[in-house]
């Protein structure tokens, strides 16, 4: 073998390696418990006296409703190829638990939100709110779709998934939090 091409094999190599240690933090992030911060639960929850969230119908909605029991988010947008199958997951589970769920679109606009909704046979049980300027997503350190965040009911943040998660995964965080 030529010095070449053993040298483009050794940086194919690494490249490999440094990709899939990427991966791998990546994912081990993704599914760890943040940290909570009440600034940012309480900015959350003033956004929706602010007038920024509306629902599926275009009329103001506030979040407070949901402050002194537990309560998940899930941030979701048209373009993100996972979501649909979140939300029906998310959907399914919110009913059989009584448990709230607040499915936040990215600032979409109402037509879009409903569009997709409608095309993916809009999944019951969850309540559905159009954060207008994206305050929720970059609120909560957003930077994976879906992105899911439980609170317990003194608003502590007890768990914070990014990317797709399964419905055991769901069912386990929703234990934590003494959601049966």
């Amino acid at each position: 073998m030529s010095k070449r091409t053993a040298f483009v094999a050794g940086v194919l190599v690494c490249v490999m390696i440094g990709s899939l240690l990427v991966a791998f933090l990546i994912h081990r992030h993704s599914r760890q418990v943040v940290e909570f911060n009440q600034k940012d639960f309480v900015k959350i929850l003033n956004a929706s006296d602010a007038g920024i969230y509306v629902t599926l119908e275009g009329k103001p909605t506030s979040l407070v409703g949901h402050m002194g029991k537990p309560f998940a988010l899930i941030a979701w947008a048209s373009w993100c190829p996972s979501c649909g199958d979140q939300l029906h997951m998310l959907g399914h589970v919110a009913s059989e638990r009584s448990f709230p769920i607040i499915a936040v679109n990215r600032g979409e606009t109402l037509g879009v939100a409903n569009d997709f909704l409608r095309s993916i046979q809009r999944p019951e049980g969850l309540e559905y709110v159009v954060d207008t300027k994206d305050i929720v997503f970059s609120t909560m350190g957003g930077f994976a779709m879906p992105e899911l965040i439980i609170y317990n009911a003194g608003g502590v943040e007890t768990y914070h998934s990014r990317g797709t998660l399964t419905e055991e995964e769901l069912r386990l965080a929703l234990e934590k939090v003494n959601v049966k």
